[in-house]
Order: structure tokens, then sequence, then C-alpha cells
């Protein structure tokens, strides 16, 4: 393969960092960024170019078209499946449309967002190999709270591997391990695995990318004293941010 192509080179090194490039293609890349300075600087330029991701998005109110066809949507789907029974206290089940209009809001400006900056990344030119496609993926991008991007985070939809790559070194308390969280709009967080907190790394998830990250708009990090048990909830999230279908 001609590695001085530098087309080839920009596909490979977005595939890259976005985690989508296969186990094999990736090894081979990444022993080409020890030996070519050119491929170390397509990674960074791409680090850099996506790292505007993890800033603040603007708030967005929901349009009365949007809460209509939110509300058709969801009438429609009880007239199959019998209504749960009305939650102790009188609670509405208004804030859970609430919840599903601002999780795909957000998740939507981030999609838009990374299309309208990074066009080439969702709908590559004719990408010179095969290797350099970029699949059907989730990503996420989690931030610490002053906005600097710190983790990034993707796996193909329907692969059971989490790539991980940290952007920044992470501080991680004396006894305490990196606990990565999924945080699905309704329910409550659940575990997708544990990381050390320097390079790269991979989690081996329970279930392909689409089943547990379908109604997932976000991620968040934080440090636990040990490995949580089923249904255990998160400490404090260090690190938090968007995961998004890219397809």
């Amino acid at each position: 393969m001609n590695y001085d192509r530098p087309e080839l080179l920009d596909h490979l090194a977005a595939a890259y960092v976005l985690g989508t490039l296969g186990s094999r293609a990736r090894r081979r890349f990444e022993r080409l960024c020890r030996t070519l300075p050119a491929a170390a600087d397509a990674v960074r330029d791409w680090e850099r170019r996506l790292a505007p991701l993890a800033a603040p998005l603007p708030p967005v109110r929901p349009s009365a078209q949007l809460w209509r066809a939110i509300e058709a949507r969801t009438v429609a789907a009880r007239t199959h499946v019998a209504e749960p029974a009305e939650p102790a206290g009188g609670a509405r089940r208004g804030g859970g449309w609430f919840g599903l209009a601002f999780g795909f809001a957000c998740g939507l400006m981030l999609a838009v967002g990374l299309l309208r900056l990074y066009p080439e990344v969702l709908v590559p030119a004719a990408p010179p190999a095969d290797e350099a496609a970029l699949p059907a993926s989730y990503v996420g991008l989690l931030a610490a709270p002053d906005g600097t991007p710190m983790l990034l985070a993707s796996a193909p939809r329907q692969g059971r591997r989490l790539t991980l790559k940290l952007l920044h070194p992470i501080d991680a308390p004396i006894g305490r391990i990196a606990v990565l969280w999924a945080l699905p709009s309704g329910s409550a967080p659940f575990v997708l695995g544990t990381l050390p907190v320097l390079g790269r790394n991979e989690l081996e998830l329970a279930a392909s990318a689409e089943q547990l990250l379908s109604t997932v708009p976000r991620l968040g990090l934080s440090f636990e004293a040990d490995v949580p048990a089923a249904g255990a909830r998160p400490g404090t999230f260090v690190l938090t941010g968007h995961c998004v279908k890219l397809w």
C-alpha cells in the first residue's frame, strides 16, 4: 500500500481516532505511526479536529410540532402494549416524553454538528482502501467539567468490542478504579466496563453495541472502590459526554 498518499493517511487516521479500524489494520497503522511521522501527524490532526465535539451544546427548546409527533407515536405504541400502572404518588408520565425529546435533540445536534464540521468522516469520498471505510458505529466523547475532551469511545454497531482512547491523562485516586457507565434514557445507569487511566484500551461488551447503546444518549466515568455489582449506583462522574450513532 502506498502510504505516501496524503488522502490515504487521512482516512486511516480518521478511522483510527474514531476506533473503527479492524484490529489487524489498527495494529498495522500503529506500527506505521512509529516509523512514519506523517501518519502520527495525521492522527494528532484528527484528535484536534474532533476536540470541539466536547464543547457544551446550547439549549434547544423542542418545537410544538416535535411534542405533537412524540405524543402521536407514543400513543400509537400504547395501542399495542399494555399501559403500565400509574407510578405511586401520581407521578406524571409527561416527564418521560420530555427526557425522550431532550435526548433526541441533543443527539441530533451533535450528529448534525459532526456532519457539518467533518462530512468526510460520515460520508467519505471514495475511500482509497477498504480498511479506511468507516463502518456504522457508536461514538462517545467524554469531557471534564471544564469542557476539555478526555476520552474517546467507539464500537462498531454489531460489534462487542468498545475501543477507548484517552486524549489526556486522568489522575485516579489511590485505591480507586475507573468505571465507564452507560446513561440510558429513562432508566438507571449500567456498567460498560473498567479501564486503565493511561493509553488505549478495549472493553469486551456484554452484548453488541446496538443492543447496549441504542437508547444511550450519554456516557459517564466515575472512580469506584471496586467493580460495581449489578444494579449499583455510580459515584460522582468525573467525565461525561454524548454518545451518538454514526450511520
